[in-house]
């Protein structure tokens, strides 16, 4: 049975269970060390140690556990933390099992509470529960997450917890100045929620500024991904053949031919999905370059089914071209394929076109005076290598 649970284990029972034995610790050492004096005398009555080593261990013992339980807490520091409060929890158990085993159950047990607890087989009961729940909190992250588990692991720690806390031990009888043990619970509960928020604060703003950093390291790792230009028909740089073709609206259009603006030729299909996909995308960057650009779409068939899809798909404010030998031209073998020719006819980008980032890569192209965007990659990891 245990085999099987085991590998559902989740990182949220090792968190809760380090948080749990984590505030037991600092709470104990937190009260230790606001009264030295009557921990030095509990330690002496446990007859363990000569007198000229009970004011060192009644200073170092606290500060072991203050030490433990803020170790706990980070998950870069559990492993340590983990190791210092098992080591003293098996310290303090044995201890208490030495003393009980010469008739010390009368005396206080040294936990950190204001009420005194007397040595008892439960004290060591209890320790046993913490020395197995700092194990949990040891756990490594498995597989197979499961909520109902995560669930329960949280729920028995809490109230575990709130069970074996010092000035709540039930071992105790009534405790003495009840409003002055209610109002040290209380300081002590919110000195250890405030210390627990500000390690969960810090570790936010680490976690914040590392991932800040690997988003940006991630874009300078990622190339931007421009149109995939084919090595065929006429070249970037070159010249634009010009073809002077009617167009489905009326008149006729001088395609390649110089002029006012630039034009971005389009290839499509009315068969073709990602070209109807991307003619909103290319209605949208006319519209935001209409005083440097002119589109133009071409293709070749039958004109009643283009000029059919043309006015079904809302392109009758821009000049459509049928002509087999525009696309034989340009070596068009695939599609959608955009060529960008500039005022004075000369091609300044081209390739196949599956997005608006593909698209808008040839104007980036032109802007830069490149060949295409994998040109400037190519050129920045030449001057990085060199």
């Amino acid at each position: 049975m245990a085999a099987d649970l085991l590998p559902a284990l989740d990182p949220v029972i090792g968190h809760t269970a380090a948080a749990s034995v984590g505030a037991l610790l600092l709470t104990g050492a937190l009260a230790k060390l606001r009264d030295m004096a009557l921990f030095r005398a509990t330690l002496d009555n446990y007859r363990l140690l000569p007198e000229a080593a009970l004011g060192a261990a009644a200073v170092a013992l606290p500060l072991a556990e203050l030490a433990a339980g803020a170790l706990l807490l980070p998950t870069a520091s559990r492993a340590a933390g983990t190791g210092l409060a098992l080591l003293l929890l098996v310290l303090v158990t044995g201890a208490v099992a030495w003393r009980l085993a010469r008739g010390g159950g009368a005396i206080d047990c040294g936990c950190g509470g204001s009420t005194e607890v007397p040595l008892s087989r439960g004290l060591i009961a209890r320790n046993a529960v913490l020395m197995l729940l700092t194990l949990l909190a040891a756990l490594p992250a498995l597989d197979r997450p499961t909520v109902w588990l995560d669930a329960l692991a949280t729920v028995l720690a809490t109230l575990l917890v709130l069970g074996l806390y010092p000035d709540r031990q039930p071992l105790a009888g009534p405790p003495p100045q009840a409003d002055r043990t209610e109002e040290r619970s209380m300081t002590d509960a919110l000195v250890i929620s405030n210390l627990v928020l500000w390690v969960a604060v810090l570790a936010l703003l680490v976690a914040v500024i590392a991932l800040s950093r690997q988003i940006g390291i991630l874009y300078e790792r990622i190339a931007p991904m421009g149109a995939l230009m084919m090595d065929t028909g006429p070249k970037v740089g070159e010249v634009a053949p010009v073809f002077d073709l009617p167009s489905l609206g009326g008149g006729q259009v001088a395609v390649g031919a110089p002029g006012p603006r630039a034009t971005l030729l389009f290839f499509l299909s009315p068969t073709c999905p990602v070209c109807k996909k991307l003619l909103p995308v290319l209605q949208s960057i006319h519209a935001a370059e209409s005083r440097h650009l002119d589109l133009v779409f071409a293709s070749d068939g039958e004109m009643p089914e283009h000029a059919e899809f043309r006015q079904r798909a809302g392109l009758g404010a821009f000049p459509y071209v049928l002509s087999a030998e525009l696309g034989m031209s340009w070596r068009i073998s695939k599609l959608p394929y955009a060529v960008l020719i500039d005022e004075r006819g000369i091609v300044r980008g081209k390739g196949l076109v599956n997005s608006r980032e593909q698209i808008e890569s040839l104007l980036t192209a032109r802007d830069l005076g490149l060949v295409s965007v994998q040109d400037y990659m190519d050129r920045k990891i030449a001057k990085e290598i060199a």
